[in-house]
């Protein structure tokens, strides 16, 4: 008598969720603040990625920020818009995006100080 054994199983890996509350803000023309909270199912975060691309442009870029959940990226175009985006990874690889942000850099002009003005 012959005896075939069949085993079935399921292996299930979680990677993170979205990465919540993505806030962009510009601090000058050539840098922006970029902020966001831990995923609600964090899943042992390993590293963030931000994503980011000057709107029009073709190519897209990343960098990680380790564990910080915010960055300041600077060296960019005065008055440009710019989309963000952020990734969770942990062991499993990446997780799911949030949804771009689109924030513009301020003009180069200055501000006046209307306070500071003696007439």
């Amino acid at each position: 008598m012959n005896t075939v054994l069949i085993v079935d199983y399921v292996l299930t890996v979680s990677v993170p969720g979205p990465p919540q509350d993505l806030h962009v803000v510009p601090l000058s023309p050539h840098s922006i603040k970029i902020e966001w909270s831990p995923p609600n199912m964090a899943a042992d975060i390993t590293t963030y990625k931000l994503y980011y691309y000057k709107v029009g442009a073709p190519e897209e870029h990343d960098l990680n920020t380790d564990l910080a959940t915010s960055y300041i990226l600077d060296g960019l175009t005065g008055y440009t818009e710019y989309s963000f985006r952020v990734l969770a990874y942990n062991q499993n690889g990446a997780g799911v995006s949030t949804d771009e942000v689109i924030a513009r850099t301020y003009s180069g002009s200055k501000c006046i100080d209307w306070h500071s003005l003696q007439l």
